[in-house]
């Protein structure tokens, strides 16, 4: 293979609902296709997805939209994977899969790319299920790559191989620290119930009066049920406060929440990178995260850790952050430093080594 001639095929069909892992298809997909070696990538996706819709097509980027199916989506998309991919694989080179799962094996190059934790730390016979599929897939696969060290942890003893770490990246000319100070405290994570909006919503009602504005952002189609329950907190809690709901929102518009928050609180249970608190800290808004390995591994000493389910552990922690200027000034400095050193273009390259033969 000559250099420039890689096409890429990158299955991207997982990431049908939810902001993360959209955001993260785009940003491969987009800058992949301009990376050295790579002639042109094909991204596969669900039609008229968040994917689908922030994409621009290209010489050297082709989109495939295939149509789901809200009940049966699941059989949908293997079905598509089993008896159509093979076809788009046709005289390509490499294929990227962001789930992990492959129906069938492909006699080319393929590369796995781990970054849901859930199918790994979560019980249950549907995760049981994925968990044997990424296994199966990743036997087979040239390298499974996974986004943090903890992560490698985690999956390579399920999966029976060693999964190498490729750090996530943030784009610094688009989050950056804004001109003034925030006041309010941002949370943002699609609306599944280990994202512990309920933790965070009662921790800040516990705040004083008056209290900062509480800001959610996230996608409530990803669990209809855990937003519905979500929602009731929410109203029972709006005499206590302001309190904002956003979905969908426009990077422009995410950025513009980063720069006006005080602070931004993670309580999540589940994580493998969590692409918000570097945001947030590349943003200058310091962070207050549990203290999974993951987070720790990501935020380093540019955030906060709480290692507790009580929501007064959460509220003496953003009191002390909102209550103290000097802490907000340290934490925001030592995560700009922290953010700066992940970045998409270290991501892509080393994506890119893996799928392209010079």
């Amino acid at each position: 293979m000559t250099l420039g001639d890689a096409e890429i095929v990158i299955d991207g069909l997982a990431a049908r609902r939810g902001g993360g892992a959209a955001y993260i298809t785009t940003q491969i997909a987009t800058r992949l296709a301009f990376a050295s070696g790579v002639r042109r990538v094909i991204l596969v996706t669900r039609s008229g997805s968040l994917v689908a819709r922030n994409v621009t097509e290209s010489d050297r980027l082709r989109l495939i939209e295939v149509r789901g199916h809200e009940i049966a989506d699941l059989p949908v998309r293997v079905l598509w994977e089993l008896v159509q991919l093979p076809r788009v694989m046709r005289g390509r080179q490499a294929l990227l899969t962001l789930s992990g799962i492959l129906p069938r094996h492909f006699d080319v190059r393929v590369v796995s790319f781990l970054a849901n934790p859930v199918p790994f730390e979560e019980q249950g016979w549907a995760n049981t299920l994925r968990r044997l599929a990424i296994r199966r897939t990743s036997r087979r696969a040239s390298a499974v790559l996974v986004p943090t060290v903890a992560m490698s942890r985690l999956v390579s003893g399920v999966i029976g191989r060693n999964a190498s770490v490729v750090p996530l990246g943030v784009d610094r000319a688009v989050f950056s620290p804004g001109d003034g100070d925030g006041r309010g405290v941002l949370y943002v994570a699609d609306f599944y119930q280990h994202k512990r909006h309920d933790l965070l919503i009662d921790a800040w009602a516990q705040l004083g009066a008056p209290r900062p504005p509480l800001t959610l952002i996230g996608d409530p189609l990803v669990d209809s049920n855990h937003a519905a329950r979500i929602g009731e907190l929410i109203e029972a809690s709006r005499c206590l406060g302001e309190i904002t709901v956003l979905s969908h929102v426009s990077v422009d518009r995410l950025v513009h929440e980063y720069r006006s928050a005080a602070v931004v609180v993670i309580p999540s249970v589940h994580e493998s990178f969590c692409l918000p608190l570097i945001e947030a800290q590349a943003c200058g808004i310091p962070v207050i995260a549990r203290g999974l390995r993951t987070l720790r591994e990501v935020g380093g000493v540019g955030a906060t850790y709480v290692d507790s389910d009580d929501p007064l552990a959460w509220t003496a922690a953003i009191s002390d952050v909102l209550g103290d200027r000097d802490s907000r000034t340290s934490h925001s400095a030592a995560g700009l430093v922290n953010s700066a050193s992940y970045t998409w273009e270290r991501t892509v390259s080393a994506l890119r080594d893996r799928l392209v033969d010079d």
